[in-house]
Order: structure tokens, then sequence, then C-alpha cells
């Protein structure tokens, strides 16, 4: 347990330092694992070495996040969350438990194809402690706020999340963001052909003139004489950064589904 716990603190060491070699922390990482391998450590519920083996997990996904590896954050969370979920009344708690929870259902709320069920499933696996945790409150709410296509509201909290490009929920807040307002700009383009460019920055949400140009190239736009025109080849546009936010954000297409089965009800009562 010596070398395993020698091996676990050169790894923090240099993950937790002023400038992180990020390389040599997947190295150590690697080790590190087969390392609890070997010492029979990395099987959930574990009675010794079970909480090293947990941590190391921690720092695995945290890691996967700075080095913006999907599957790496995937695969290490499906393994963290047997710990959370299936031993907790065998290991002591984790200080980091609300934090990786936060990070999984930002992750779900950017990626999964078939959301909203699985945010709402991992819902259900959490005790009230974790869902009381100020971290994952504000995850719940931005979901809440997605779904109910407040999509002005869901660029400001997303903002917020990623107000410190260093965090890690600024990786996954950014993705959410950049999708939402390319579908948000995906709807103007097809509901109006022009607009000035003030009003263009109030419904986008774009804070620059700078950040409305860039949105107006993803989308073919032509901006001209204090003048956005959304169709400048007299047809709608359909860009591929809309196809793309469909993908990662499929949430926005069942909150378009479920507005218009609210209206067919309403005709029907």
């Amino acid at each position: 347990m010596s070398g395993v716990t020698a091996q676990f603190k050169a790894f923090q060491s240099e993950f937790e330092g002023k400038a992180p070699n990020y390389a040599k922390c997947t190295k150590l990482l690697n080790e590190l694992k087969i390392a609890l391998v070997e010492e029979g450590f990395l099987v959930p519920g574990a009675s010794d070495g079970g909480e090293t083996a947990r941590a190391v997990l921690e720092y695995a996904v945290l890691l996967a996040v700075k080095q913006r590896e999907t599957e790496a954050f995937e695969r290490h969370m499906t393994q963290l969350a047997a710990y959370y979920a299936d031993y907790r009344d065998v290991l002591a708690p984790s200080e980091k438990e609300a934090h990786m929870v936060s990070l999984h259902l930002l992750h779900v709320l950017t990626r999964d194809s078939e959301y909203p069920a699985p945010f709402h499933m991992l819902l259900e696996t959490l005790p009230a402690a974790v869902l009381a945790n100020p971290q994952v409150a504000a995850v719940v709410e931005l979901e809440q706020l997605l779904n109910d296509g407040r999509y002005a509201n869901v660029i400001e909290m997303t903002s917020q999340l990623a107000a410190d490009a260093s965090s890690y929920e600024a990786y996954f807040a950014n993705k959410l963001r950049d999708a939402v307002k390319a579908e948000m700009a995906a709807c103007v383009a097809t509901a109006y052909a022009d607009m000035p460019v003030a009003r263009a920055k109030t419904l986008l949400v774009c804070e620059s003139d700078a950040e409305l140009a860039e949105l107006a190239a993803d989308f073919g736009w032509l901006i001209d004489a204090g003048v956005v025109h959304l169709r400048p080849g007299g047809t709608a546009t359909t860009p591929t950064a809309a196809a793309s936010a469909e993908a990662k954000v499929p949430s926005l297409r069942v909150i378009s589904d479920m507005l218009g089965y609210a209206r067919d009800l309403e005709r029907i009562v």
C-alpha cells in the first residue's frame, strides 16, 4: 500500500502544481491504476484501499476534462459511479462527490442523445444531501431553464459557469452555450429576413459586435450599414452550426416538439 500511496502523491503533486504537465499526469495515472489493480484495490467497495482507488478515479475524471477527452471522462465517471451509488455505506464520504456529479450532469446536458431520460435517471440515484449541494443544484436549475425554453437565461447561466476559463465546469458550459446560441440563431433566421444590429444582439444575447459578426459568419449572414441580412440569398439559411447544435443538444428538438403538443392540446380543450 505504501508504494501506491507514494505514486498517488507524485500524481497529485504534478496535477495540482502551478504548471502541470498533463502528458506526464496521464503517464503517472496509468501507472497508478496498474498498481491499484495489482494490489486488488481498484474494486468498488474494497475495504482496504477502496477510498484511495475512488480518489484516483476522481482525479482521472478531472484530468479527462482538462484534456478535453470525452471518452476518458465517461469511462472514469462510470467506474466512479459505482463507488458513489453502491458503496456509500461502506466507504467514508468523498468531499469531491458533489463536484463529480455536477460535471456528470453537465456532460449529459451537452451530449446525451437520449436526453432528458438519462439526466433524470441520474438524479433519481442521488441522495438528498448531494442534490442540495449548490454545484448540483445549479445544474438542475440549468436543465429546468433549458427544458422551459428560456434560452436567454441558459446563456446567462452558462456564461456565469464559464466565467473562470480554468474551471472544470467551463468546458461543458461553453459547449452548451454555443449549441443553444446556434439554435437561437437558426430560429431567428427562420423568422426574420433582416433586422437592426442592436436588435439582433439583444435577441441572440451577443455582448459585442464582434460576437455577432462571428455568429453571422457561421450562418452566412451579411451585416451592412447597421442591418443584419439574415437571408442574403433570398432563402432561409440552414447552417452547419444549427445541425451541429441539434446533434449536441437534442433536447432542443424535444422542447420544440413538446411546445407543439401543448398547442395542439389547447386547441382540443
